[in-house]
């Protein structure tokens, strides 16, 4: 799984999400980067994956920056005779996970007031991604 995921997240795009993210920090703040920064651009690169894994199930793509999509990667590693199962099985539950490392990172960050608002955000950002990707009858 891990293999899967290294490959996946250094296979192209641009990663700009936890670039803005500091740069964001750094440009308010008007202070350096620390761990809590990082933790933030990490947990929305994380969410960010989580919803690419996820998407490239539904909309059943072979490919992602001219590689294989996540489920296609373990379908040809899995067993011959349920390859797609295994992969499309498999690329949910790394969705998951990576959903759930985003939870971790983000969901701890700030204290008292600020982690309630943080987890607001968090909350609204995946039932806004749910209900995007919906798929709708034509």
């Amino acid at each position: 799984m891990f293999d899967v995921l290294r490959d996946f997240l250094g296979g192209g795009g641009k990663r700009v999400r936890p670039l803005y993210c500091c740069l964001g920090w750094s440009s308010v703040a008007n202070a350096p980067i620390d761990s809590t920064v990082l933790r933030a651009a990490a947990g929305l690169e994380l969410f960010h994956t989580f919803a690419l894994v996820h998407d490239d199930l539904i909309d059943r793509s072979e490919r992602r920056h001219d590689r294989p999509t996540a489920h296609r990667a373990f379908a040809a590693d899995g067993p011959r005779e349920r390859a797609a199962w295994f992969g499309e099985s498999a690329a949910v539950l790394l969705g998951d996970l990576c959903e759930v490392w985003s939870a971790e990172l983000l969901g701890g960050l700030g204290d008292g007031a600020e982690r309630a608002v943080v987890r607001g955000i968090l909350d609204r950002m995946r039932g806004e991604l749910v209900l995007g990707t919906c798929p709708r009858r034509a």
